[in-house]
């Protein structure tokens, strides 16, 4: 009779107790009066789902409502803009530098998506910093995912299609050079200044007379080498402060949304001296779904000061670790340690640390050729002389 009727039924199921279950729209299930009547069956309702049912359920619970609506309302407001910037590949640049100086650039957290140029951000990241070669930017959710790629050994791996010169980037003395393309200016032994040519991009073209009879401009490519100079020069006093903490802390836990704090726990600090550690957690709905809200655990960790005075021997050894800490930022930018004359002097009240620190390194940055510089090496030649471009 449903189908005769034209009632929409589905997943119609019989039981064993020769009852049967199934799906019925509402509409319908309201003229099923008739039919139940005719056929003197019983209809109990088992389940009620959809969007009526639910609003009716609701009705009287209008926050509830509302909050629901609001919270989709702000979520799509939100996913417009950007509240997480996450590096990825640093090494020599902390995440902390780059961000704030994308920030003084105007990239900073609460950008619209729209103002996201990523060529830009990519052009600005590598002029700024000569030694990042390779730059991504990826935007997912509310993140902007910046992935770099740094060269040690500053080479230059992107370079624009024209031809170009390498220059020396400062003052050295060459231990080597293996010239692949373009024309050698310098050798072995040679001392250098800043900015002086190592490599021209020109190559002359000799005639059988010995004379210069065109000229081709390339992309300059050599692997040249030089001992580099690092002055060195670092003094502290014997008499230090330390800390010597008592055991004693309080915790503290707050909300920060944008530059707002609400504290959620909080003790009053009465320490004379302390240290703050904090742990920041940014929430997040879903993986890459920032939010401009930070969870913020703070511990108040009590200390006392004491004056004590290093020994020579220990005043030594903490100029020796600053040392080291330097060759080995030396090292991890591909330079080689060839020399270390810094010497260590320890008197009544300092610890001085003076003298200098060879490396070899690489050298050769680009000075892309202009219409202006050929123009001014054929007035130099004194003739009109055809050349090639690739």
């Amino acid at each position: 009779m449903c189908r005769n009727h034209k009632f929409e039924i589905w997943n119609v199921k019989q039981t064993d107790n020769n009852e049967y279950l199934f799906y019925i729209d509402i509409e319908d299930f309201r003229l099923l009066k008739d039919i139940r009547r005719k056929t003197s069956c019983k209809i109990k309702i088992l389940n009620k789902s959809g969007l009526p049912f639910f609003i009716y359920k609701y009705k009287t619970r209008v926050l509830f409502v509302v909050g629901v609506i609001l919270f989709f309302l702000i979520s799509n407001i939100m996913s417009r803009y950007i509240w997480n910037i996450s590096l990825d590949g640093n090494y020599s640049y902390t995440s902390e530098k780059i961000i704030n100086m994308l920030e003084k650039n105007g990239i900073k957290h609460g950008i619209n998506k729209n103002k996201i140029v990523g060529s830009e951000i990519e052009t600005l990241i590598r002029n700024t910093y000569p030694d990042i070669t390779w730059v991504s930017v990826e935007l997912k959710g509310t993140r902007l995912i910046v992935h770099i790629k740094e060269n040690f050994d500053r080479t230059i791996v992107e370079k624009e299609d024209k031809p170009y010169n390498l220059l020396a980037g400062k003052e050295a003395v060459i231990t080597g050079i293996v010239t692949r393309n373009g024309t050698p200016k310098v050798k072995t032994g040679d001392k250098v200044m800043p900015d002086t040519e190592l490599v021209s991009g020109m190559l002359e073209i000799i005639g059988d007379d010995g004379s210069v009879v065109s000229r081709k401009y390339v992309l300059s490519d050599a692997d040249v080498f030089g001992n580099v100079v690092y002055d060195y020069s670092d003094k502290f006093p014997l008499i230090h402060e330390i800390k010597q903490y008592t055991g004693k802390y309080k915790r503290a836990l707050s909300i920060e949304v944008c530059t707002a704090g609400i504290n959620l726990i909080g003790l009053p600090v009465k320490y004379d001296s302390f240290d703050i550690v904090s742990d920041t957690s940014q929430l997040c709905i879903f993986d890459n779904f920032y939010l401009p809200a930070y969870l913020v655990k703070y511990k108040y960790n009590e200390y006392i000061t004491l004056k004590e005075k290093y020994t020579k021997k220990e005043a030594e050894e903490v100029a020796n670790e600053k040392i080291s800490r330097f060759l080995k930022d030396l090292e991890e930018k591909g330079i080689q340690i060839i020399q270390n004359n810094v010497k260590i002097e320890v008197n009544e009240n300092d610890c001085c640390s003076s003298g200098n620190i060879v490396g070899n390194e690489r050298l050769g940055k680009i000075q892309y050729i202009t219409e202006d510089m050929k123009n001014q090496n054929d007035i130099e030649e004194g003739t009109d002389i055809a050349d090639e471009r690739d």
